[in-house]
């Protein structure tokens, strides 16, 4: 069998890796598929990472989640604007 599982399913983990070395930061297991912005900012929270720019996919591009890093970690970041989100694509 292939892939990690829980006793119920898959398991959808979401993590925060070191582009320069490509070390694992930390992960964290999403609840479910739907929770996984709620499991990334969770995550970020409980690294020490003042000061990093993070680089996030399009799901990730949300207020929450810029205000959390540019905010209590004060981060930087650079989010992904998909044509998906044409009032969010408009704005920038």
């Amino acid at each position: 069998m292939a892939g990690a599982r829980t006793e119920s399913d898959q398991v959808f983990p979401v993590g925060a890796i070191d582009h320069a070395s490509g070390a694992v930061l930390g992960q964290a297991q999403v609840p479910d598929k739907r929770g996984e912005g709620e499991a990334a900012r969770a995550l970020l929270t409980r690294l020490d990472l003042s000061g990093w720019v993070f680089t996030l996919d399009a799901l990730h591009t949300t207020k929450k989640t810029a205000r959390l890093i540019t905010g209590p970690l004060s981060g930087h970041c650079v989010l992904v604007i998909k044509g998906n989100r044409p009032l969010t694509h408009a704005a920038v």
